[in-house]
Order: structure tokens, then sequence, then C-alpha cells
């Protein structure tokens, strides 16, 4: 991706043109700018998007490691947009409610506060979504989790197939 830098015969105005080099010409887009948000635009080209896909996103804000694994949860109707099952192509908007079904037992739910399409780091993601998570739902997977321990003395080994049904029955997973 080329990035080139035009001047008006305004001092205080840059244009901004970027296009790609696999397409031989030149392709973009071209704004004008004043020049103290020159700099800003120039770090930030992808971050002043009007929008951006819902995948992507839950990417981007760590909701998901990969951006594959949030595809597919967008594909298996895991991830809504205020109540609406989504595909991974849709475009989220700003105070969008986005629920994200991360386990049987855990519901994670987020507000778009701001576009971003490049992962940041996780100090980051709370200028971007807003966690509206209940501390009910945080509290009752940490005890789903403490439950769903299971010990096993040292050096017994795995389970056999009749003690791992046996568990399976005790814990009533059949």
């Amino acid at each position: 991706m080329g990035l080139h830098i035009f001047s008006r015969d305004k001092p205080l105005q840059r244009a901004v043109r970027w296009h790609s080099p696999l397409s031989g010409g030149v392709r973009g887009c071209l704004r004008w700018l004043p020049a103290d948000d020159f700099k800003i635009y120039k770090k930030n080209i992808y971050k002043m998007t009007e929008s951006v896909r819902i995948d992507k996103w839950l990417w981007a804000v760590r909701a998901f490691k990969t951006r594959s694994m949030a595809s597919d949860a967008c594909r298996s109707g895991k991830v809504t947009i205020d109540g609406q099952e989504v595909k991974p192509s849709r475009e989220v908007k700003i105070d969008d409610g986005i629920k994200v079904v991360i386990s049987p037992h855990f519901t994670r739910s987020l507000k778009v506060v701001q576009f971003l399409s490049n992962r940041v780091g996780a100090k980051l993601v709370a200028t971007y979504a807003d966690d509206v998570t209940t501390a009910e739902e945080y509290e009752r997977f940490k005890k789903y989790n403490e439950l769903n321990w299971e010990r096993r003395d040292r050096g017994v080994g795995r389970p056999t197939k009749k003690e791992r049904r046996d568990i399976e029955r005790l814990k009533g997973e059949e």
C-alpha cells in the first residue's frame, strides 16, 4: 500500500492519497486535512473508518484469540447484535450491544465505543469496547469452574474407559 502526500496552496492543509501497488494505477481516496490532524491521520488510516466487520472487531478487542475463531463463532450463532444472530461480514456501529457466548455457562456482553480494525494491547481495549457483562454472570462462571474441578491422586494415571464412564454418569453429562 503506497501513501502519497500532497500540499495545497494553503500551508495549513495537506492531502493524503493511498493506493495499492498491485492495482497498476492510483486508486483510493484523496482527502484534505488540516495540518494538525495530518499526523494523527497518517498513523490511524484504518481507524478512521465508519464501520468495521464484526469478526474483525471482536478479534481486535481480544474477545477471540484469532479472527477465524471469531468468524466461526459468528457462523455458528454464538454472536448476536441487539438480539439478532449475525454473519461475520456484518458491520458494527457505535453503541451496538454485542453478546458473545464463550461457553454454555458464560455469555460476555460488549458495547462498541469506537471502531477498530487492528488488534491492540489488553490495556487499550477499554477505549474501544465497554464490557457490560454483569457481575453475577462472572460470579456464576467462577463458581461453575470451581465446582467442575476434579482431583486425581498423583501417579494414578488417566482414567480407564470404565472409570471415565462412571465419572460422566456421576456428573450427569450423558
